[in-house]
């Protein structure tokens, strides 16, 4: 079971998302069944279910995952995650999101993550577990390679938006990432010894 509370700065929400995580035989993900609750000054605005199945290549990749989300038992829309590599490094992400209510076309976003270095990802240090589940729960894609992208580019098919990133980090003596930035963000990474 994971559960996450997002709370957005200086706004009177929260969202409480509790899942609940099965695994196949040979322990890899196959599941997880979440219930969604936005919260508004502490009373229940909307809940919202969501079930989301994973698919693997023959690498033990994890290549797609299919999200079914529903309100009060009726299906609202299904997510759709479809991931390539090149090597052990995610490639592209695609989110398909499609509505179950009204003639409402598909939202598609294409992430691609390129310019790959040869140094170590702090996120590829976290489990292979952890990072697929972080693919798709969080959305957070480059999560579990290997390696440090340079450059993401994302594309969204309704607006038609595209806009291309730059990431550049710091490292340790050994070849661990201690920090990246993307468009002045800038996220560092702490390691514990084991």
């Amino acid at each position: 079971k994971v559960v996450s509370v997002v709370h957005e700065a200086g706004a009177t929400e929260s969202t409480t998302i509790t899942s609940n995580v099965t695994y196949d035989t040979s322990g890899k993900i196959s599941k997880v069944i979440a219930t969604e609750v936005l919260s508004m000054n502490g009373t229940v605005i909307n809940t919202t279910d969501k079930v989301s199945t994973y698919v693997y290549n023959s690498s033990n990749q994890v290549t797609k995952v299919t999200q079914d989300y529903s309100i009060a038992g009726m299906q609202t829309q299904t997510g759709i995650f479809d991931y390539s590599y090149t090597g052990n490094n995610l490639s592209k992400m695609v989110f398909t999101t499609k509505m179950s209510l009204g003639p409402i076309p598909d939202v598609v976003v294409t992430t691609t993550y390129s310019n790959y270095d040869s140094k170590i990802s702090p996120f590829s240090t976290l489990g292979t577990n952890y990072n697929y589940f972080s693919l798709s729960e969080l959305g957070l894609g480059f999560f579990g390679s290997p390696n440090n992208f340079t450059k993401i580019t994302v594309t969204e098919s309704m607006m038609g938006t595209n806009t291309t990133e730059s990431a550049t980090y710091t490292y340790d003596s050994q070849g661990y990432a201690t920090s990246m930035t993307v468009t002045g963000e800038k996220s560092t990474f702490e390691y514990i010894a084991l």
